[in-house]
């Protein structure tokens, strides 16, 4: 006699901003190594390094970039960010996974600068990241 089948299970819904940050990181690496050389990149450099905390009602995440350049990204909330992002994690996964306004859900966003190059920063590249 045959076993009944199992039914599958539904795929759980995401509920961390790792993989969304994890998935940007290498783009970001990519983009900041080959512009942190001559006058661009003494531009950059000033604006360096950057600690952003993403915040949203399922997960704290943190976005790193030192001072050389180099991309991280990890859980929890890092010391001493220079922006703080809050927003719903629908809002913010979509932005970080497609880096397009156009299909990321309406809702609350809330972004406070702790510091100047921060505020720079966040102003420079929110088109970027598609908020």
């Amino acid at each position: 006699m045959a076993a009944d089948p199992v039914p599958a299970r539904p795929t759980p819904e995401p509920s961390s901003l790792r993989p969304a940050l994890d998935a940007l990181v290498p783009d970001l690496q990519k983009r900041l190594s080959g512009s942190l050389d001559g006058f661009t990149g003494m531009i950059l450099r000033a604006h360096l390094p950057q600690r952003w905390v993403f915040v949203t009602e399922k997960s704290t995440a943190s976005l790193i970039v030192t001072a050389e350049g180099r991309v991280s990204a990890e859980d929890g909330a890092v010391a001493t960010p220079d922006v703080t992002i809050e927003t719903t994690f629908a809002r913010l996964d979509a932005a970080l996974r497609t880096r397009d306004r156009t299909q990321v859900p309406p809702g609350p966003l809330k972004v406070t600068p702790h510091t100047e190059k921060g505020r720079r920063a966040f102003e420079f590249l929110r088109s970027r990241v598609g908020l």
